[in-house]
């Protein structure tokens, strides 16, 4: 099956991936993002090819731009995608870290299942007494 360019710069930027890279099958750039999944049990760092053209930063270290054209080793931890975003770009993903951080929290947190207990006796009370 042939992949389709939606764009000319698309299609460039594919074209020097491949280059660069030397395969697309972990490599993404979707709105301005370049991302790679992660690879290799246990690998903590991770190599990311930025396209040409552009900056790009860092989306967990938003202090830390890359200029394209090269492949830049980043700390990754399990985690973490390592995500960039291009310099310019009106995308705001907020404070990754803070995100991670408080999705910890929250997941450490039992949550009370007493009023959802009470609803779905009362749907299948409700229920019992329709099929009767």
């Amino acid at each position: 099956m042939r992949a389709v360019c939606p764009s000319s710069v698309l299609c460039s930027w594919l074209t020097e991936v491949k280059a660069g890279m030397g395969q697309l099958a972990d490599l993404s750039l979707w709105a301005g993002f370049a991302r790679r999944a992660h690879m290799g049990k246990g690998s903590r760092k991770q190599e990311v090819y930025l396209p040409a053209g552009q900056q790009w930063r860092d989306a967990w270290h938003p202090d830390k731009t890359y200029q394209g054209g090269q492949t830049v080793t980043v700390d990754a931890e399990l985690y973490q995608i390592p995500l960039f975003v291009r310099v310019g770009s009106t995308v705001n993903l907020g404070d990754l870290n803070h995100e991670y951080q408080e999705s910890l929290a929250i997941a450490q947190k039992k949550p009370d299942l007493k009023a959802l207990d009470a609803e779905v006796a009362q749907w299948f009370a409700k229920k019992k007494a329709g099929d009767s």
